[in-house]
């Protein structure tokens, strides 16, 4: 496994384990959900499963991915820089709030974005690499 791939590996199981810390200060019940950190760690999440599925389908249909595969990590490093500066703050004012509500907006859209990607990707496929891509890529949603 190469260096870029244990980094990549590296910041996503941070990521993960922040998100982790953060749903468990928020607690249960309805004020989980109420909570803007856990709504930004759902739509990092999300944005994370799409930039995988993307990779997938590219490398399923013989493209280049080092250009994805650049910008996965540089995205990866942005959630990690959120995903600490969130946990840190325990109270956060109503500037922060709506920066994360921004923010929020960012991923779902950037999420769509890579949704249309690997639309346009499976569009290209043969119908033998399509079923290929389908059979090892993870699902939508």
């Amino acid at each position: 496994m190469s260096r870029r791939r244990i980094a990549v590996l590296a910041i996503s199981v941070s990521a993960l384990l922040a998100l982790s810390a953060c749903k468990q200060e928020a607690g249960p019940g309805p004020t989980a959900v109420a909570d803007p950190r856990v709504a930004i760690f759902d739509a990092i999440a999300q944005s994370e499963a799409a930039s995988g599925r993307a990779e997938c389908y590219l490398r399923m249909s013989g493209k280049n991915t080092s250009e994805l595969q650049r910008l996965h990590e540089l995205f990866l490093f942005r959630k990690l820089q959120i995903a600490r500066s969130l946990r840190e703050s325990k109270q956060l004012n109503p500037e922060e709030l709506a920066r994360l509500e921004k923010l929020r907006a960012d991923m779902v859209i950037g999420t769509q974005g890579i949704e249309r990607q690997v639309d346009l990707t499976a569009g290209s496929m043969s119908a033998a690499q399509l079923q290929r891509a389908k059979s090892v890529c993870q699902p939508r949603g």
